[in-house]
């Protein structure tokens, strides 16, 4: 039983190294790897391994596709990871705080309710990070507020959903961005950078839950480019639909990429959080194919 694809309390999941490690006891999980957003968890690898269970270092990358203009996930697996990638963690995640408070800034000037303070603590009661909020939090916190429903009415003549207000207001895909949008110069790294991140660690990079971060086209366009630049993996998602497990695996019989599976999970407990629970696959995915690629994935990392 193998779980490779989860986050703890050193990103946006809920639960501490320690008490993941004693859920997947209680579970037999035999092998772990934590993948927290942009921070590689020694801490966790070395309490699995002390906890005799099998583990490598893990994260989720978030990178940008400049051709797309797209921003993904990638979680990456190495036997042991160098200094030099921890420095571009460690640099995209302030950046991306310090985006996150420019736009904050930004909103409450132009008769948003939302406060600096009040949106940390907020947060801070869920145990998720200030380097790791984002739009999708502000936007949430955003609509708790009628004050703020009114006056997003005022603007747009219309009820829009969160999601529609993320990319109407806070993201460079509609009509106020121009206004309401803080953008900053790219500080996620690119596929080159992690070209040469994948080859210095002989590590694993799989495109995370492509089923929720690309269109169908979006994959079938660029899944060439992306093997052709080290992302030697894709992630069949655990809530993927039939016809994404389907497309994952016709075009693994072209191009020959490893699987990974695994739950993405978060420990969240409030109701508007949709992450599932440890151990959990998809449906589709036979204990044959699961067993293989998980062979796979050892041999690569030599483990």
């Amino acid at each position: 039983m193998i779980d490779l694809h989860f986050h703890s309390t050193c990103s946006d999941g809920q639960k501490s190294n320690r008490e993941i490690i004693k859920e997947a006891q209680e579970k037999w999980l035999q092998f772990l790897a934590c993948t927290d957003h942009d921070y590689i968890n020694t801490d966790f690898t070395r309490l699995a391994l002390n906890s005799w269970i099998s583990s490598v270092e893990g994260v989720e990358i978030s990178w940008v596709d400049d051709v797309i203009d797209k921003h993904l996930h990638l979680t990456c697996y190495a036997k042991f990871f160098h200094w030099r990638i921890i420095n571009i963690l460690e640099d995209s995640r302030g950046m991306k705080q310090k985006k996150l408070e420019l736009q904050i800034e930004l909103l409450n000037s132009h008769w948003f309710k939302i406060s600096r303070l009040e949106f940390f603590i907020y947060f801070g009661t869920k145990k998720i990070k200030i380097d790791n909020l984002n739009s999708w939090h502000i936007a949430t916190y955003i609509f708790r507020f009628p004050e703020n429903l009114a006056l997003i009415k005022k603007m747009t003549w219309e009820k829009i959903t969160t999601w529609a207000f993320i990319r109407r207001f806070l993201k460079r895909e509609w009509d106020f961005w121009h206004i309401w949008s803080v953008t900053l110069p790219e500080y996620e790294p690119n596929i080159a950078q992690l070209w040469e991140l994948a080859r210095e660690n002989n590590a694993i990079l799989s495109v995370a839950h492509p089923n929720f971060k690309l269109t169908v086209n979006q994959f079938k366009t660029r899944i060439e480019s992306y093997m052709n630049a080290w992302i030697n993996a894709i992630e069949i998602n655990a809530k993927a639909k039939p016809e994404w497990v389907k497309l994952i695996l016709e075009y693994r019989q072209r191009y020959n990429f490893l699987l990974t599976f695994w739950s993405d999970c978060h420990f969240k407990v409030f109701k508007e959080d949709v992450h599932w629970t440890l151990w959990e696959l998809n449906p589709l995915v036979d204990s044959e194919l699961l067993q293989k690629s998980f062979n796979e994935f050892k041999q690569k990392l030599g483990v």
